[in-house]
């Protein structure tokens, strides 16, 4: 009998520590996904190049887009078919491919406005009134998806400087000078600034090292570039040429000379 009590005993704690495991399990890949969508429409990514497209409408960045975003819904499919995920992770995740989709499906309408028009300032402009997405939803969906779990230093770097935030804000303050946009970068790459401290202050690793300053040279470059964005959109004031407005238009995205590769 106590051989009986015992077994069982041993039985229920196996099954409680095969689930303890799973759960662990999911949530360490729920975290190892979060970070990897984060990478593949941030900085460097889909965002990224999708922007760059709608200021310069170089066939590179359509591919590299359409590519990224590829590869990110591919990786919203995989959370999605995760076991346990919350009511509000669907929706994140439902929200986020929604996003994808848009931005996605919108690229052949902005191939087809630069076909139209060499203007810079009417692309620009045609394509906010073409192409209306709401990233509201996305971004929300993003810090669910994030949310109550511990990401490391590089990881909210990676995270500061993409969708959403200092990349996303800083492509949108070319686009558009917004006052707004502006200081929405302004903060975020001084938020990444910080993060590159710490990732710094914890490596002795030389390789890292240098990897860190060439990062930290163009986060600087990103930020310094701000000011000189706005005081070129300053002379927009008062301007009603059309050809004159899109000189000063490409003026401010040809200020920013960073090599992003490196």
């Amino acid at each position: 009998m106590k051989f009986k009590k015992f077994f069982v005993v041993t039985l229920i704690n196996l099954i409680l520590c095969s689930f303890m495991l799973n759960i662990s399990y999911a949530e360490d890949s729920m975290k190892a996904l979060s970070s990897e969508l984060v990478r593949t429409l941030g900085y460097g990514g889909a965002i990224h190049h999708y922007k760059n497209y709608v200021l310069r409408g170089k066939e590179k960045y359509f591919v590299s887009a359409d590519k990224s975003y590829a590869s990110a819904m591919q990786i919203v499919e995989r959370m999605k078919g995760m076991n346990g995920l919350s009511p509000e992770e669907n929706k994140a995740l439902s929200d986020i491919g929604n996003m994808i989709n848009q931005y996605r499906s919108s690229l052949p309408t902005i191939k087809e406005i630069y076909a139209s028009e060499k203007s810079l300032f009417k692309v620009l402009k045609m394509t906010d009134d073409k192409v209306k997405i709401d990233d509201g939803p996305a971004k929300a969906g993003l810090k669910i998806l994030r949310d109550k779990k511990q990401f490391n230093a590089l990881e909210n770097l990676e995270y500061t400087l993409g969708y959403g935030n200092a990349i996303h804000n800083f492509k949108n303050y070319i686009i558009r000078g917004k006052d707004k946009y502006r200081n929405n970068a302004d903060l975020l790459y001084t938020e990444a600034e910080t993060w590159l401290t710490k990732l710094e202050k914890n490596t002795s690793d030389p390789d890292m090292t240098k990897a860190l300053g060439i990062i930290r040279k163009t986060v600087k470059g990103y930020h310094k570039a701000l000011p000189k964005i706005a005081a070129n959109y300053k002379k927009l004031e008062g301007v009603s040429s059309d050809a004159v407005r899109n000189v000063i238009v490409r003026g401010s995205d040809r200020l920013v000379k960073i090599n992003d590769s490196a």
